[in-house]
């Protein structure tokens, strides 16, 4: 997870949190209840696991995770070049093992 600050004029900042490898949330929708004044943007290479993390998200009325993304781990870096300001992403190997294990 990563976050950022933006702002947008006359605007009090805002902080927004990614999480890249979100999978269904079960990090990233926890945290978006506990800090509401918090921007949330879910990434993963999983779309079924997106959906269903934008599906849970809405049923807990989260309106502040607003952005969803399925995207190949190659395409991350296209996804960052969004993020109005530079951000740096750590990237666990463990995950990305444990993500391949079935």
């Amino acid at each position: 997870m990563t976050g950022f600050c933006c702002q947008a004029d006359g605007a009090a900042p805002t902080l927004r949190i990614a999480e890249f490898g979100c999978g269904s949330g079960n990090v990233a929708l926890p945290l978006a209840a506990l800090l509401p004044q918090c921007k949330f943007t879910l990434v993963d290479r999983n779309a079924f696991a997106v959906q269903l993390a934008q599906q849970r998200a809405a049923a807990a009325g989260l309106t502040n995770v607003d952005r969803f993304h399925a995207c190949a781990v190659a395409d991350v870096s296209a996804l960052l070049c969004s993020f109005p300001l530079p951000v740096a992403c750590v990237y666990e190997r463990r995950q990305r093992r444990a993500h391949h294990r079935v």
